[in-house]
């Protein structure tokens, strides 16, 4: 019982530590102060939990250092990965991401804050530590057990206020998030509404055209058909031959008046529709 006493101190020390370094390492940056533990209180248990690989694991390697380092790099990354992946689970949220750092696994961790935590536990278990047990074990062990006892009903206290501050941030994310797709199908909805009318017009316009193309080509097949039938008619009929020159003729004598004083009072004047195909038709005969 005794030895989980002291092991919790450890716990407390290194969560306090390691929110004093991590506000630091984000706040010096930044020209101002950032609170970046979990919860509202100057700690961050994930710290807590890393140095008790360092101070319970690490440390039967003392001796060789690199195996320190080692051993702190992988354990620490898989502690901060799992971290990480559970807190994500939980609230929906990620806390931290990697993404843009090279050398990352999923944005959860990163070559740098592993190599870091490497440092950190050769750090710990030749510097920090042996302070640490020595400040420790300074106090008498019933100070230490209510120390301790005062701390865990804040630290309770925190991390069910934390819990249930973040799950009430969770449901308000879960509602917006319900009410952008909501709106989002409605919008949808509607555009595509619009769309398959547009289309439906487009289809009516498109008969629309086809419709008076036929009648176009309809028209002109008819219009080709009477003047074939006109020509045929001439042929059988040569004694109209006669009157038709004099028609020509005719329309050769109005063109001299164009210049006439009705020709420049009414600039405009036009014959009819029939009267000019007829002059046509004429024209193209007598070349």
């Amino acid at each position: 019982m005794k030895a989980w006493i002291y092991a919790y101190a450890f716990f407390i020390i290194y969560s306090i530590l390691g929110w004093v370094c991590e506000s630091t390492y984000v706040s010096v940056p930044c020209k101002h102060f950032i609170n970046r533990g979990f919860c509202y209180g100057p700690y961050i248990p994930i710290y807590g939990f890393g140095a008790m690989i360092a101070v319970y694991i690490l440390i039967r390697f003392q001796s060789m250092p690199i195996l320190v380092f080692l051993g702190g790099f992988v354990l620490t990354s898989v502690l901060e990965y799992f971290t990480s992946w559970a807190m994500e689970e939980i609230f929906h949220m990620r806390w931290w991401d990697y993404s843009h750092r090279k050398y990352n696994l999923n944005g959860r961790v990163c070559l740098l804050n592993s190599s870091l935590f490497g440092i950190m536990s050769v750090f710990v278990v030749y510097f920090v530590h042996p302070l640490t047990d020595d400040l420790i074990h300074s106090f008498s062990f019933l100070t230490l057990e209510k120390s301790i006892g005062v701390f865990s009903v804040v630290f309770v206290t925190d991390i069910i206020f934390t819990v249930m501050e973040l799950f009430r941030r969770k449901h308000i994310l879960e509602i917006v998030q319900t009410s952008m797709e909501a709106v989002q199908k409605s919008y949808e909805k509607e555009i595509f509404a619009k769309l398959d009318e547009m289309d439906q017009r487009q289809r009516q316009l498109e008969k629309q055209r086809q419709r008076l193309v036929n009648e176009w080509n309809l028209f002109c097949q008819r219009r080709l058909q009477s003047l074939v039938e006109f020509e045929n008619w001439m042929k059988e009929h040569p004694e109209m031959s006669e009157q038709l020159d004099m028609l020509h003729n005719s329309m050769e004598r109005l063109k001299k008046y164009r210049d006439s004083h009705i020709s420049h009072a009414f600039p405009k004047r036009k014959f009819s529709d029939g009267f000019m195909e007829i002059k046509e038709w004429l024209d193209e005969r007598n070349q």
